[in-house]
């Protein structure tokens, strides 16, 4: 967790965006990140629940499925280009890099 993310999460709720998780943690550590979050995401895609990992095709699909909301509805942000952009993107979600992400959530509201 980026030291910002407390305050975009909880920005992104006050305006009612759904928020997820989808990750290819080890079980291990699935139940320690969760709890460091602001509060409860609205779906959490673990790759050790899921049977799936990034950049499989079928995760972003459980995604969908556990926001109930199509690909072009979901902006996808994380650290590695081929997991969080490229797969994303080809499952036709919106995608961009965390870097990126925090860089214009900071640097005004996020819309």
């Amino acid at each position: 967790m980026r030291p910002s993310m407390d305050e975009i999460w909880r920005k992104l709720r006050q305006q009612g965006f759904k928020l997820g998780v989808c990750s290819n943690l080890a079980a291990p550590y699935g139940l320690p990140m969760l709890d460091r979050l602001p509060d409860n995401p609205d779906a959490v895609t673990f790759s050790y629940l899921v049977g799936h990992a990034k950049p499989e095709p079928a995760i972003y699909a459980k995604v969908m499925d556990s926001l109930g909301l199509p690909a072009e509805r979901i902006l996808f942000v994380g650290d590695s280009v081929s997991a969080d952009f490229d797969g994303p993107s080809m499952a036709g979600m919106a995608s961009m890099l965390v870097n990126e992400f925090v860089t214009k959530a900071t640097a005004s509201p996020v819309t």
